[in-house]
């Protein structure tokens, strides 16, 4: 059964590095199958001296295209036209006022022309009239003396292309005033409006647009709609509870995740002090902040997490390499005990994080592995430390330690190529960045940003929210939240996080922390006190 489904390659490297090509070359690339993992070496490849022919053929293998390969495509292809919508798309607002209304469609952003004075805005908006006329009569709104009575007045389209494309800075100052009900009327069944309801929301500095929220229609929202207008009665209308359990049941009956639910479930409890709420909660068999809470409470323990599976320990070399196993993700596996006792039983130690992967996927998930992998490599670490990294490798890629993301993270730790870069120089090493499938170097470079972040930051959940999202995001959009004094904190600052990655990363983080953190210690560590230290 396993080795019909691995698939050996040509040129065969193992996930920790013991062979790598150094140059990246087509039959390389043709004989993979479409991937990210494979997106990521057509990236490096079309960064190599090629000709425009092979950048071509090249790129008829992408998986998924974006924009990192479409930048690296225009500069090898050879193509004129193609460079020049590069160039556009990378173009300051200043340079696109010279260009036509194609390269202007192609490089202008919302956010991006409010950097333009009046006259270079009617300008763009008059290029724009003929071909683009939905972006040509937006930026009219835009650059009118009175944005908000232009645009709550005009079509729905033109309505949802400047509240929700513009900036967080143009909605505080031109639009923060009363939506009018006709309005509210005419747009609430457009799916567009469930990102209005968002950015509203989850900005606490637009009060007169959110006490326009309260007490609307949300039949035809979605469940983070109806679940955000929840928190907006408690935000801004804090004694209508009534209100906010009715947004609350509505998300309930809406919610389709298992952690969604279990959220609402929490709030309910929260709104409502029925501990009923956090009975059916603690019964939760998804391990979440939400789930664990309710079993702390109520002095329950959590009984489906495993901390230990068995590999072959006989094997000395990693049995899969990359492509195996983009190869096995892709195959029609049918997973049933036999087949995944004979993972088991084939898979070396290095295969752990897999066999955790398969081991979720065979028991739906209802039974949530921590596996401790690369102990040699921490075991300088304090257990806080541990429990971090391991929280976070998790969360990023299973710890398997070749994982490639869509934006070309890397590795176990999911070290993105600038940072690489970055810490290499730190580190004074010359480093190729398929070294970030070694592990060893993979989680020395997380350890040293993670040194850093800690300097800045005083609490796992702010490190997870930076290492995702970025230091600047996290001091400029996530501390406030926690510091404000807003009903139920620090629940409602985890959830007005306006990224929605980054607040769905940082709680995962968070229950990941606490699992790993009373597994490691000797002492118990309760999530109140982790709470607590929030505030």
């Amino acid at each position: 059964m396993i080795k019909k489904i691995f698939f050996v390659c040509s040129l065969s490297f193992f996930v920790y590095g013991d062979v790598i090509p150094s140059d990246i070359t087509l039959d390389f690339i043709k004989q993979h199958p479409r991937s990210i993992t494979k997106d990521f070496y057509i990236w490096q490849y079309l960064n190599q001296d090629i000709t425009p022919q092979e950048a071509v053929i090249a790129l008829s293998e992408v998986n998924s295209m974006n924009n990192n390969l479409f930048f690296r495509y225009a500069k090898k292809s050879g193509h004129d036209e193609t460079y020049a919508v590069a160039q556009c798309m990378q173009a300051s607002a200043k340079d696109l006022l010279e260009q036509n209304d194609h390269c202007i469609e192609a490089g202008l952003s919302y956010p991006k022309a409010l950097g333009l004075n009046y006259s270079e805005l009617n300008l763009i908006a008059d290029k724009l009239s003929t071909n683009y006329p939905l972006k040509a009569e937006a930026l009219k709104v835009i650059n009118s003396s009175l944005p908000f009575v232009r645009v709550v007045s005009a079509q729905p389209d033109i309505f949802f292309e400047v509240f929700n494309k513009t900036s967080k800075e143009f909605r505080l100052n031109k639009l923060n005033y009363r939506l009018p009900q006709g309005l509210i009327d005419k747009v609430k069944g457009d799916p567009k409006f469930n990102q209005t309801v968002k950015l509203i929301v989850t900005d606490l500095k637009l009060k007169n647009l959110q006490n326009s929220l309260i007490g609307i229609d949300d039949s035809k929202l979605n469940f983070q709609s109806s679940f955000y207008l929840a928190l907006n009665v408690l935000l801004n209308s804090e004694n209508d509870k009534e209100l906010a359990m009715n947004y609350l049941n509505n998300a309930s009956k809406k919610a389709y995740f298992k952690i969604d639910k279990d959220m609402v479930l929490l709030w309910q409890y929260l709104v409502s002090e029925d501990i009923s709420y956090i009975e059916t909660l603690a019964q939760s068999w998804d391990i979440n902040i939400y789930s664990i809470y309710a079993k702390e409470k109520l002095f329950q323990n959590i009984d489906n997490a495993i901390y230990s599976l068995e590999t072959n320990k006989d094997l000395e070399q990693p049995v899969l390499t990359q492509f195996d196993w983009v190869n096995i993700l892709q195959s029609d596996l049918k997973l049933d005990e036999n087949v995944l006792n004979e993972f088991s039983s084939k898979l070396s130690k290095y295969e752990l994080p897999h066999l955790a992967y398969l081991y979720h996927k065979f028991h739906n998930y209802r039974q949530s592995v921590y596996i401790t992998p690369y102990e040699d490599l921490l075991k300088d670490d304090t257990v806080e430390r541990k429990s971090l990294i391991y929280s976070i490798a998790r969360q990023e890629s299973g710890f398997i330690p070749t994982l490639v993301s869509t934006s070309y993270a890397l590795g176990a730790m999911q070290i993105m190529p600038f940072l690489a870069d970055s810490l290499s120089k730190e580190f004074g090493e010359n480093i190729h960045l398929t070294d970030m499938f070694k592990p060893e170097i993979n989680i020395k470079y997380a350890n040293k940003h993670l040194n850093y972040l800690e300097s800045k930051l005083t609490h796992p959940l702010y490190i997870s929210y930076a290492y995702n999202g970025g230091i600047g995001f996290t001091n400029r959009d996530v501390l406030p939240l926690f510091k404000d004094k807003l009903p139920f904190n620090p629940f409602m600052a985890m959830e007005l996080i306006a990224y929605d990655e980054s607040k769905q990363y940082g709680k995962k983080v968070l229950a990941n922390y606490y699992m790993y953190l009373n597994y490691l210690k000797n002492e118990k560590v309760s999530i109140n006190s982790l709470l607590e230290e929030l505030k």
